[in-house]
């Protein structure tokens, strides 16, 4: 309770707070810093990514911005095999990505299995574990890997290279942020 109470009087100290839920792994973690703000802070809230009513929202068209990625692939890189690794099922971020990636592909007239999508952590295990796959001949070859983040497209190349599967030459990994460490990462997540 007396942390509550300390957390609660430095929110007075600001003038709002921006919250950009898809950022945490753990609905728990979300949920606690939901009703935090909804219970505790009396300061406005603005949301990005997410639709709570409780606050005030702000979205980016996910959908047609990953779209014109996975296009991008298509026409300009002749992609035609092209997986999606988006985030966890209950994100609306990672759905928003994966209608991209359905719309782009299906615009093309290219086919996709539900064995295409893939459904992650917007972090490091899912990567490595699709890294593995695709090493193993579990998964077969695919001309790219449409990663719905830059974290996971960055620890997919490092796994894909580790076994010697080189990126862009062999696959092609493209991520989805613009983050510095995607541009600073070699090889460069696109």
């Amino acid at each position: 309770t007396m942390s509550c109470l300390i957390i609660a009087g430095i929110c007075d100290l600001f003038d709002g707070f921006i919250f950009a839920p898809y950022t945490f792994i753990h609905p728990d973690t979300i949920k606690l810093i939901t009703d935090f703000l909804i219970k505790k802070c009396t300061k406005p809230v603005v949301c990005i990514g997410e639709d709570f009513r409780e606050f005030n929202c702000i979205w980016q068209n996910d959908r047609l911005e990953f779209s014109n990625v996975v296009r991008h692939m298509i026409e300009e890189h002749n992609c035609r095999k092209i997986i999606c690794l988006t985030g966890p099922e209950n994100s609306t971020v990672a759905l928003e990505r994966e209608a991209g990636y359905r719309d782009a592909m299906k615009s093309a007239g290219l086919a996709i299995s539900e064995d295409d999508i893939i459904y992650g952590d917007f972090w490091r295990d899912t990567s490595i574990q699709l890294a593995e796959e695709i090493v193993s001949g579990k998964r077969a070859m695919v001309d790219a890997v449409a990663c719905a983040n830059d974290s996971m497209a960055i620890f997919l190349c490092d796994a894909l290279l580790e076994h010697n599967i080189k990126v862009p030459e062999d696959i092609k990994v493209i991520g989805y942020d613009g983050s510095s460490h995607a541009q600073f990462h070699q090889p460069g997540i696109s």
